[in-house]
């Protein structure tokens, strides 16, 4: 597809720091070049179908795909005067602002889409990263201590698991919610997370997937104050790598069992 060969454009000109100004341009005539047809077309079927704001959505996506975010914003306000309660272009336009810099929009319009279309696992999944990468804004406009603010993170993203129970993104993001609240002493929460990364574990998973997943096993079964499962889980770990890392975790969360260094 013209995406697939722009990106792999990109990506070429990505492996070569040294690339020259006069290189960049000329990459990007060769990227405007292969979309030209399809913007054509595009825009040309958008003039016959003016009210179209499906179509206008889809554009607005492979404008800013293409790298041109400010047209994309255009079509999309386009849309929107059409469809204010479209769900899939909130969508759109809530990453567009979350990613320059706007995210009291972006949380409101993701929350927006949410409404419109609850059974949408990606939306729940973008509203649970904004409250956790904003959550001092998150705070302010709902009124949320930061322990509110990670409580209802958690919340999204267990419903983004719910509805797509394949997607190990979500999985983990649900487990790793955890951390952020903040509870320590309260062993409740941290076998709550237990259960959560077990669950990532039951997953069809491929062998570094799964040693990350017990690598957090370690660390919450280190939480959990239990070194008989951490040893257990650290067993599984195949990579190198994970293992000295689970070994360190284990070793600083008990330091009077493990006197000297595990043999890895």
């Amino acid at each position: 597809s013209v995406l697939n060969e722009v990106n792999g454009l990109w990506k070429q000109a990505n492996l070569y720091p040294s690339t020259s100004e006069k290189q960049w341009r000329e990459l990007q005539r060769r990227v405007e070049e292969k979309v030209a047809p399809l913007r054509w077309d595009y825009e040309a079927y958008l003039r016959k179908n003016p009210l179209d704001y499906r179509a206008m959505t889809t554009y607005g996506a492979f404008l800013e795909d293409i790298g041109h975010g400010n047209e994309a914003m255009v079509w999309w306000s386009f849309a929107y005067n059409l469809a204010p309660h479209y769900p899939s272009l909130l969508n759109n336009m809530a990453g567009a602002c979350a990613r320059t810099g706007h995210p009291l929009p972006a949380i409101q319009l993701y929350e927006a889409a949410i409404r419109l279309e609850p059974r949408e696992a990606v939306y729940h999944f973008n509203l649970g990263n904004m409250y956790c990468l904003f959550r001092k804004e998150t705070a302010q406009l709902h009124g949320w201590k930061v322990n509110g603010v990670f409580a209802n993170a958690l919340e999204e993203f267990r419903l983004a698991r719910e509805q797509d129970g394949s997607n190990f993104e979500y999985a983990i993001s649900y487990a790793k919610t955890y951390y952020g609240m903040n509870f320590p002493p309260r062993h409740q929460f941290w076998k709550e997370a237990m259960a959560a990364w077990n669950h990532c574990l039951e997953m069809k998973l491929a062998p570094d997937q799964r040693d990350f997943v017990q690598v957090h096993l370690v660390r919450v079964s280190a939480y959990l104050r239990d070194p008989i499962a951490a040893m257990n889980h650290l067993s599984e770990i195949r990579n190198h790598d994970h293992r000295q890392a689970a070994a360190r975790m284990l070793q600083n969360a008990f330091p009077d069992s493990f006197t000297s260094p595990l043999q890895i």
